[in-house]
C-alpha cells in the first residue's frame, strides 16, 4: 500500500508541474480536450498507472453545481450508489474493475498550498469551482 501512495504522489507531482509547465519540459505528454457547455469551467486530468507518462486534460465547462452532476453530464465519469456515497468506477471510458483486478479510481482536487490531494468530500457533494483543477487516477 505504501508502494502504491508513493506512486500516487509522484504522478500528483508530476501533474502539479504539469499544470506549471508544458508537458515536454514536464515529461508527461498531456492530451487537451474541452467538453460541455456552460459558465463555469475547470480542469481534469486523467491518468492510468500503466502509462504515467501520459495523461489527459479535459476543459469541462458546465452550468451544474456539483462535480459529479457536471462530469456526468458529460458521460465523463460513470459509477453506482454506494453506502459512502457515488463509486467512480470509469472514468473516461476505461472502467475500474477492482473485484477482479483490483483497480480503483483515487480522485485529487488541487489545492494551491499543497499540490494534489486526495478529495475531502464525496464526488457528488463537491461543488464546482471555477477553474479548479482535479485528478482522476486508475491504480493498479
Amino acid at each position: 500500500m505504501r508502494k502504491i501512495l508513493c506512486l500516487v504522489m509522484a504522478v500528483v507531482m508530476a501533474l502539479a508541474l504539469v499544470a506549471c509547465a508544458t508537458a515536454e519540459e514536464s515529461g508527461v505528454q498531456v492530451t487537451e480536450k474541452s467538453i460541455g457547455e456552460g459558465a463555469t469551467t475547470f480542469g481534469v486530468f486523467v491518468q492510468l498507472a500503466t502509462t504515467e507518462d501520459q495523461a489527459t486534460l479535459y476543459h469541462v465547462s458546465t452550468d451544474e453545481t456539483t462535480l459529479l452532476a457536471a462530469l456526468t453530464n458529460v458521460a465523463l465519469v460513470a459509477g453506482e450508489e454506494a453506502a459512502w456515497g457515488f463509486n467512480v468506477t470509469t472514468v473516461d471510458g476505461i472502467q475500474a474493475d477492482y473485484d477482479n483486478t483490483g483497480e480503483y479510481w483515487s480522485i485529487f482536487a488541487y489545492d494551491d498550498a499543497e499540490g494534489y490531494i486526495p478529495l475531502e468530500t464525496a464526488i457528488g457533494d463537491t461543488p464546482v469551482a471555477p477553474d479548479a483543477f482535479y485528478l482522476f487516477y486508475l491504480n493498479q
